[in-house]
């Protein structure tokens, strides 16, 4: 981070913009900063390329545009939050989402997308709103394969299991149809060959947990 912050001109605001949403998410993984602290700092690093408001006010309007690094921001703010502005913030993330990421445009913007909706499924799943969760983890997917992209695959494939174990739990819907061991050994292969070798051992685990309590 101190080697690029020396390389690109810092008079110029994307550049302060992105440098300093990665510098706060980095110092909140190390735990050096609480989750309060780093939305304070995204806010203050939107506000270098445009305020929030003015995105909380065009929200519902017909054109909106915001580069990735403002899209980014935006979803960095609504995932951090746990207040009384959480639900709010999600709104607004699915709301811009939907006026940056048309329909017929989601392959060209795939990276973002998948990311900013696959937070959203997650919060989603999070609130209990399972059915809308597994829609949009399936649409997410739908769009990965046509692209030819695996990333994000198992990140969807366990939040659809996830729900589904949630909503039996809760007498909202039937037990899992598709076995839990077989979906967790998808999850485990793709983020094998993924080399995402956190999720691994994360599957590995609620394998073990799920399977074998």
């Amino acid at each position: 981070m101190e080697h690029l912050k020396k390389l690109l001109p810092m008079d110029i605001p994307i550049n302060r913009q992105e440098l300093e949403r990665k510098d706060c998410l980095n110092k909140l993984q190390k735990k050096e900063i609480t989750a309060e602290e780093c939305v304070i700092r995204l806010k203050k690093a939107l506000q270098y390329t445009i305020p929030l408001e003015s995105i909380k006010m065009a929200k519902d309007g017909p054109d909106i545009y915001l580069t990735c690094a403002e899209l980014g921001c935006v979803y960095n703010i609504a995932m951090k939050s746990r207040d009384e502005a959480e639900e709010f913030n999600l709104d607004l993330l699915q709301s811009v989402t939907r006026q940056c990421i048309p329909e017929d445009s989601i392959h060209t913007f795939i990276n973002m997308y998948e990311l900013i909706m696959t937070g959203v499924a997650s919060r989603l799943g999070d609130a209990g709103e399972y059915e809308k969760s597994t829609e949009i983890s399936e649409k997410v997917m739908k769009e990965c394969l046509l692209t030819h992209r695996m990333y994000m695959l198992q990140d969807c494939l366990y939040n659809r299991l996830w729900n589904q174990i949630e909503a039996a739990k809760k007498g909202t819907s039937a037990v899992p149809a598709i076995p839990i061991d077989r979906e967790l050994q998808k999850c485990i292969q793709l983020a094998r060959f993924c080399k995402e070798t956190f999720y691994e051992a994360f599957y590995i685990q609620q394998a073990t947990e799920l399977i074998h309590p």
